[in-house]
This record gives C-alpha cells, structure tokens and sequence, in this order.
C-alpha cells in the first residue's frame, strides 16, 4: 500500500534534508565553515504501539494538540490524512516549528518529528507523545538545524526591512509573544544561539 500525499511529502523532504545537517560548532560536509543552529530537530521511529492508537486519527490530534499546550507553543493549523485500510499522517504547523506523527498500524510502527526553533526544548514536547503512544522500542536522534554560515545575515526585499526584529528563525515567535525569547536576536553575533566572541 502506497502512502504518498503532501504531509508525507513534508515529512520525507525535511527528514531527508536533516540527515544532512551537522550539530553546533561542527563543520558541514564539504563546506568547511561552521554550522549555526536556528532550533532543534527530534526524530524517533517507535515500534511496539497498539494498533488502535495508530490508527485512529481523533486520538493522534489530541495527543498532538495536548502536547503543544503543555509545551507552550502555539498551534497554527494541522492536517491529517487517514489511508485505508489504515494508518494515519497527521502535521501540526506550529508558531515555532512543526510536528508530525506518520503511522503504520500493521506494523505498531510511528514515525515522530518534532522541529523547534528559537530556545524552546522540543523533548518536552517528544516525551509527551512518546508517553503517550507508549512505544515498546524506539531509536531517537536529536540534530540541530540552521544555516551553514556563522555570519550569515538576514536579507530581506525593501518591503520587509522597515521595522526588521524578527529573530533568526522565521518561525520563532515575535516579540511579546507567549513563550517568546527576548534573548534571541536578529543576527547570529546577537543571539545567544550563535557563536560566542572571542573579543
């Protein structure tokens, strides 16, 4: 049975990109230039999960929708798609990030993402879930994402340079926003984020 649609499209393109990405302070492949974490990707496979959580769809969008609220982070929109006979996709678009939730029942299997970005812990988040789905087995990895270049600056089109705060993560929240990080400025030499001084 193929399980091809847009959220699955989503989640192969941004766990095919991690793989390629490097943790903080290490050098990109082939680049030679160090690496500049904007936020945090945690993905997990997790075997052994009874075949009526995976395959219920109504279940899975709570579990996400809890999750984000206790974690503090703010829902933008989710999407789901439910195959048949089964297995469910389901992608919540979050202010600071994403989360995705891919299953295959038959085989009490879960793919799990969770993408934040800014100073926000994407294992509270993760561990939520994972409690939840209550995995006999699972493997886990945690990578940072960002841009390669420890200098890179944000350039923006004119239009979007009048009053330009954001922090390096297009998708951190704003200012004064809930759960909002005064700490993280609009360039990596302003972030706490980015590589220390040596001055």
């Amino acid at each position: 049975m193929k399980k091809i649609g847009t959220v699955w499209l989503i989640l192969l393109l941004s766990c095919g990109l991690a793989s390629c990405a490097q943790t903080s302070g290490q050098v990109a492949p082939s680049s030679g230039v160090n690496y500049y974490p904007l936020g945090k990707l945690l993905f997990s496979d997790m075997e052994g999960i009874a075949f009526d959580k995976l395959n219920d769809p109504i279940f899975l969008k709570s579990l996400i929708e809890r999750a984000v609220k206790l974690s503090k982070l703010t829902l933008v929109n989710m999407a789901e798609q439910k195959f048949e006979p089964y297995g469910v996709s389901i992608l919540a678009n979050v202010r600071e990030g994403h989360i995705t939730i891919a299953t295959w029942p038959e085989f009490g299997y879960a793919a799990v993402e969770v993408l934040i970005y800014g100073k926000y812990d994407p294992a509270d988040t993760f561990f939520y879930i994972k409690d939840r789905l209550g995995p006999i087995k699972l493997k886990t990895e945690v990578m940072d994402r960002g841009p390669i270049s420890a200098d890179l600056k944000p350039q923006l089109p004119r239009r979007f340079q009048k009053g330009f705060k954001s922090s390096p993560g297009t998708h951190a929240p704003k200012e004064n926003a809930p759960g909002a990080n005064p700490s993280i400025g609009s360039s990596p030499e302003e972030s706490t984020l980015g590589p220390k001084s040596t001055e």
